[in-house]
């Protein structure tokens, strides 16, 4: 027990750890507050979806830069500088929440933490794999990291509710602004180690942002096994998305009650909370040829089955359990490019997977949108045949001896 805890109180994780919670805790408390500050200033839910939207494509346009600079320059200041800038956002609208700029502070700050997004993601996977982190395997690090941002986020939500409630604006954005910086504070702390045991090397660290990305993109054509695990790795976001657009019209024409809304969001990120409970002991029995598609495999029937129940319970089960497996699969994935790839390029590959799941939102949630307006039902089975699909073509692709050689453990 006392060798448990030992590993995951190593100083670096444990500062690397509390200032990813800490600072999905602020993006949980903004993602609320302003949505009700917009709504309260211009009366339209519709100007709050144009601004998501715009924040998608302020983010998309720097990730390209993001990952760039990440591989150029020490990723540990990179995300500093990132939440330092956040909170420096965050003091404008905090500054200027009671006057008439309200809007137009608030607006600065979205722009402002968005073009921040991109570096600090492309320093934060970077910072993954190169922090000391003693004897804890990466994929245990990655899967207790993904339960933090989930846990971070629904805390964070949790704590502006109040807020809201009473219009205690000013507080709630002062808590914001604070947990950015301490969030700077603890990647300030944290060690790094740089691995030289990798399989898969490239030199791709250039001053030129083009001919960087040229040159990272041969490498991809040259490397296609690493190239196919990017690509699969866009649908365990669709099923985040797809999820996050059923439930309403779920709870309400199959489970008749609203209500179940929120129990329904709860499992599900409960069941990814819990991801990395499984995550050790799954990538100890298996290599990743198989951990490649059990995920999506899992989340396939998982869909299908909501498909074909009005069930409250196992409609329930079935969100932990797609949650439980969605956050091993997203784990599996992003451990695998971690590990089987130079740190120096890893700023890159981040952004690259990113910039596709973007492309692959942009294409394929219209879709899902129409499938799910038409019959929520069926626009879920779809989406299980969809996943069940491509576990076949994984399983099919899986069985050549590249994707034996890529490892799923390691330090």
């Amino acid at each position: 027990m006392h060798n448990i805890f030992a590993k995951y109180l190593n100083k670096s994780v444990f500062y690397y750890l509390s200032g990813t919670f800490i600072n999905n805790i602020g993006n949980g408390i903004f993602t609320l507050i302003t949505s009700k500050i917009i709504y309260d200033q211009t009366n339209s839910v519709a100007m709050i979806g144009l601004i998501i939207i715009i924040q998608n494509v302020i983010a998309s346009s720097f990730k390209l830069i993001a990952g760039h600079i990440a591989d150029q320059l020490s990723a540990k200041k990179i995300s500093m500088i990132a939440d330092i800038v956040q909170g420096a956002a965050v003091l404008i609208s905090l500054l200027l929440i009671n006057t008439r700029f309200r809007l137009a502070a608030l607006l600065t700050t979205m722009i402002l933490i968005n073009l921040a997004l991109p570096f600090f993601r492309a320093a934060n996977f970077k910072n993954v794999a190169e922090i000391k982190r003693g004897s804890l395997e990466l994929s245990s690090l990655n899967a207790i990291r993904s339960s933090l941002n989930q846990g971070g986020q629904l805390i964070g939500v949790a704590l502006a509710t109040p807020f809201i409630y009473y219009s205690w604006y000013e507080s709630a954005l002062l808590i914001n602004m604070i947990t950015f910086f301490i969030s700077a504070c603890c990647t300030a702390r944290i060690e790094v180690v740089i691995a030289n045991d990798v399989e898969a090397t490239v030199q791709t660290v250039n001053d030129n942002l083009i001919k960087d990305w040229i040159v990272f993109i041969g490498f991809l054509k040259r490397n296609w096994v690493i190239l196919v695990v990017l690509i699969f790795t866009i649908f365990d976001y669709l099923a985040v998305n797809v999820v996050n657009l059923m439930e309403i019209k779920y709870s309400t024409k199959v489970l008749h009650n609203v209500a179940w809304m929120g129990m329904m969001d709860g499992f599900f990120a409960v069941g990814s909370m819990l991801s990395f409970l499984i995550v050790g002991r799954l990538s100890q029995r298996w290599n990743f040829n198989v951990l490649i598609w059990l995920g999506l495999f899992v989340q396939g029937i998982g869909f299908i089955i909501l498909s074909q129940t009005s069930s409250v319970w196992l409609t329930m089960a079935m969100m932990w359990l797609i949650g439980l497996f969605n956050g091993t699969s997203i784990t599996f994935f992003q451990t695998s490019l971690q590990l089987n790839l130079e740190t120096k390029i890893h700023g890159k590959i981040s952004s690259f997977r990113d910039i596709l799941v973007s492309l692959s939102t942009i294409v394929l949630i219209p879709l899902f949108s129409k499938a799910i307006d038409y019959s929520v039902l069926q626009g879920l089975l779809l989406l299980g045949m969809v996943l069940i699909g491509v576990t076949v073509v994984l399983v099919i692709v899986a069985q050549g001896a590249k994707f034996k050689q890529l490892k799923i453990n390691g330090r």
